[in-house]
């Protein structure tokens, strides 16, 4: 029976959408660059979360790719991108519910240690009962490795319910752990008006009752 519910941070409690962030904060011309060797798929973006490089060994880096005039904002972008990840808050709503029915709730998510100096600003995390950040492990997901949370947190094999966004699509569920069915309630905090029980209906038949 599900007993823990693990969430995934970007897309699900906080909006993180880097397309729309550099649109809306970078003028055209600036676009491709940035994408390309700030936030792209082959930038240092992801080492970050992997915790291999702190933020002063790759901020000159980017800087020496990208125009002088957008160096500032870049920096303290890279340094700290909370700021442009607001949280959802129905979102919010559906974590303190889902708490106020007995479920444990975890947090599994490739970021910072910076997250460490936010993550009190964000209301949904004063109900968690534990945080696992990649770049303490030095693990990336949807590595398979860093789903050994299960064992960190001492959760039961089969036990909980893994939640990602819908763009991860590496992120399948790992051994011991459920298939979350209930991302679409989740997933980019399309939560609306469903709330924890739509997420207990959709995980409660396939594992009724609870202790």
């Amino acid at each position: 029976m599900i007993k823990n519910i693990v969430f995934d941070m970007g897309g699900v409690i906080l909006d993180f959408n880097l397309k729309k962030t550099v649109t809306q904060e970078f003028a055209p011309e600036y676009h491709d660059v940035i994408y390309e060797h700030v936030f792209g798929e082959n930038s240092v973006w992801k080492t970050l979360d992997e915790g291999i490089y702190t933020f002063d060994q790759v901020i000159p880096g980017i800087l020496e790719k990208l125009p002088p005039e957008i160096h500032e904002k870049i920096s303290a972008m890279v340094t700290d991108f909370y700021d442009y990840m607001p949280p959802f808050p129905e979102t919010y709503e559906l974590i303190k519910e889902l708490k106020e029915k007995g479920y444990k709730i975890y947090l599994l998510s490739n970021a910072t240690p910076r997250f460490f100096d936010r993550y009190l600003d964000i209301p949904a995390f004063e109900y968690f009962d534990g945080l696992f950040i990649s770049a303490l492990y030095k693990l990336l997901k949807p590595n398979r490795e860093i789903h050994e949370i299960r064992h960190n947190f001492n959760l039961g094999l089969g036990e909980a319910l893994l939640s990602t966004a819908l763009h991860d699509e590496g992120d399948t569920a790992p051994p011991g752990f459920h298939s979350t069915t209930a991302i679409e309630y989740i997933g980019y905090g399309r939560v609306g008006g469903h709330g924890a029980n739509a997420v207990v209906h959709k995980i409660s038949p396939a594992h009724a009752g609870r202790e």
